[in-house]
């Protein structure tokens, strides 16, 4: 299953979980090395894996694949609570 930004927020959702449950198993020591945190996470790019050794494209493919799932959920909620608010400033 993967998991959207919001699991690190709720739970406490560790990286190490986060790649295990995404099929990454292979990332963990790596961002353990280079003390990835959830927030580092969001802001990582093709040139961080680069400089970190994940140089093959079909495990950046992959991993920025599930990463990209996170950021969009991300956007759709606050779109939506923003929507929210709206609609509830205009009843008041």
């Amino acid at each position: 299953t993967q998991n959207t930004g919001e699991d690190w927020k709720n739970v406490k959702l560790s990286v190490s979980t986060w790649l295990k449950l995404n099929q990454l198993d292979s990332f963990i020591d790596i961002f353990k090395f280079h003390e990835i945190d959830g927030n580092s996470l969001l802001l990582l790019d093709y040139s961080d894996l680069d400089k970190m050794g994940i140089i093959k494209i079909g495990k950046q493919k992959s991993f920025f694949k599930k990463l990209n799932f996170i950021k969009f959920k991300n956007i759709e909620k606050f779109i939506l609570n923003l929507n929210q608010n709206k609609l509830n400033n205009n009843l008041l």
